[in-house]
Order: structure tokens, then sequence, then C-alpha cells
């Protein structure tokens, strides 16, 4: 065990191993990935947590294969894992049955030990959660999109990191660091307010489309109207994230806001197709992206279509075209 403290990411990642009892080894109750399901979990509430997940699954296959690990464990000096306890879990699991006998090949103390890398008592929480966020924000072994949030949201908040080192100690973008600390802040400020739905976590996406949309900084920095929207995702007035993407089509029309408030968000679609046929047809969309073309038309494209007959000639198709469209359906209507 080395007698430094670690005082960086880098350090912990090149620490000594050491040898330890398998038993002997904790799983992490504070594990970010399942942390928000409930607290409190005991070493065997974790451990099954973890077997059910379909990487886990994958994973002990991998280690059986090759008969061990390929990469140690982190322990803090209590011996509870900080990185890699999906591997601990597995190698719960093939020391059992390597003690029954049914791993052919394999004796039956093949994973009474394992080896580790022990950190000292006083290694900073702060350096051990951006070794983390190296691994698994930026890293080789993602978690999931609120999974990293959650984690750049603690670094930030818990650990003091300001948004300009963390977007230089994780390589990110400060801007998207900040969307991070931002839309996990509003996800769980909306897992507070609605403490009865239980799987709020997975409402993260609708916030993450939320502060991802240009079209929605100024509906989102009034927090009565961030307040309406955990409500609209709460009632399921918006049941697909998808529609987080139309949301100000809605908001720029007061009679379309209303009949989403009233009916639904199919509704007030349907009102905005009704003044808007491009926003419901793919033909009409074409349609009106035509009209911004010929509206917006450069002088000196305008130059050239005096001088070019081609040019000239597509544009009288192009009306004789509407002309010939606009006949027939005005005949259509007389009759």
């Amino acid at each position: 065990m080395r007698n430094t403290t670690p005082q960086n990411a880098e350090e912990i990642a090149n620490a000594k191993n050491v040898e330890i009892n398998l038993d002997d080894i904790k799983l992490d109750p504070n594990n970010v990935r399942f942390l928000h399901i409930s607290k409190g979990h005991t070493d065997k509430q974790v451990e099954d947590v973890l077997w059910k997940e379909s990487d886990t699954q994958d994973l002990y296959k991998q280690i059986l294969s090759a008969g061990g690990l390929y990469q140690e464990p982190v322990l803090n000096s209590k011996l509870i894992v900080i990185e890699g306890n999906r591997r601990v879990v597995c190698l719960r699991r093939l020391k059992q049955e390597a003690r029954k006998g049914d791993l052919p090949g394999i004796s039956k103390n093949q994973f009474d030990k394992i080896h580790c890398k022990v950190l000292p008592e006083n290694t900073p929480l702060q350096t051990i959660d951006i070794f983390l966020a190296t691994i698994h924000v930026k890293g080789k072994k993602p978690w999931n999109a609120f999974n990293k949030a959650k984690h750049i949201f603690n670094l930030h908040e818990l650990r003091g990191l300001t948004y300009d080192d963390l977007a230089k100690k994780l390589g990110m973008g400060k801007v998207t660091v900040i969307r991070a600390v931002e839309v996990y802040a509003a996800t769980e400020d909306y897992g507070k307010r609605y403490k009865d739905d239980s799987e709020w976590f997975r409402k993260f996406t609708y916030f993450d489309e939320l502060y991802k949309r240009k079209d929605l900084v100024d509906f989102r920095k009034d927090p009565k109207n961030l307040n309406k929207f955990q409500n609209w995702v709460y009632h399921e007035k918006l049941d697909d994230v998808r529609e987080v993407r139309k949301l100000a089509l809605l908001l720029h029309d007061n009679e379309a806001t209303q009949e989403f408030e009233k009916k639904g968000f199919d509704a007030a679609m349907n009102l905005i197709g009704m003044k808007d046929p491009s926003i419901n047809s793919s033909e009409f969309k074409k349609i009106k992206e035509v009209i911004q073309v010929i509206r917006n038309l450069p002088r000196k494209e305008l130059s050239k279509i005096i001088n070019d007959s081609s040019r000239f000639n597509l544009l009288s198709s192009l009306k004789k075209e509407i002309d010939s469209l606009l006949k027939d359906i005005k005949s259509m209507r007389k009759t």
C-alpha cells in the first residue's frame, strides 16, 4: 500500500496493487447508478440490484472466460468499493459456483482473493470523484446521461468545483458542464416536488431536452415557467420527450397554449396546423421553405437570372405550376 495520499485521478489510477480477501470487500451503498432509487441499501441489496443489470451478466461471462479480472477494483481504506462494484458482484457469484464445484477447470479457491488498489484513509473525496468522472463521464465506461449529470452536479455542488474547473478536468465544454448541472438540478427539483412519482429520475430526458432547446431559453429562465413545465410532465401533458422539441410553437400562440392546457398536445398541434399547414405536412413544409428561398434570394442571384435564360425558365416553370395548381383548386371548390 502506498504511503502517500493520492492528490489527483492519475495517482489513483496508478496506485499499488494489494491482495484482499473477497469476503472482506464491501459494495458501495452510495453508488451513483442507483442511489436515486432508494437510500439505505444493504450490501446484499446493492449486489442484487447490480446483478440484474445486463452489463453485469456480460461482465460475468468475460471474467469466467478469462479466469479472473483484467482490471483491479479500487477500494477505500474501509475496503468499500470506489470503482468496480460490478466486478466484485461477478466475483462473488463465481466464488460461490467455484466452491460448489460448478466451474470445471477452475479451482475451488480461484476467486477467494483478488488484487485491488486500496487508497489511504485521508484520500480527498474530491480526488475520488474526479477519478470516477474520468472513467464514467468522459472515459471508456460511460454511465447513462442521468448518472453523468448527477455526478457532474455533485462535483459542482458538493465538492466545490467551478464550471471552469470541471470543463478543464473532464475535457468538456463549459456550456455542456453548465447544462448538465442545470438539467440535473431541475430533474431533482421535480422529484422533490412530486414525491409520489417514484420514477422521477426517468423524467430527466424531458428536462434535458428543455435545456437543449435554444427556442426555449427565455421560457426556462422564469422559475414560474419551470414549475409549469414540471406540472405538464407530471400530468403527462407531455407524454413523449419529442414533444418538447415543438413546445415553442405552442408557447408562441396563445390559443394553442390554452388548447394544450385543456385538451393536450395533439389538440394544440392540430390547431397550429390549421393556421400553418407546414407544421403537420411535409409537402407544405417544403413549399414554405421554397417561399423563404425566393423571398431571401440574394441580389447577386437576381443578376444571374437576368442574364441566364435557364434560371429564368425554371422560375417561369415554378409560376406555371403554381398557377395551374391554384386553378385546379378553385375549380374543385366550385364543384
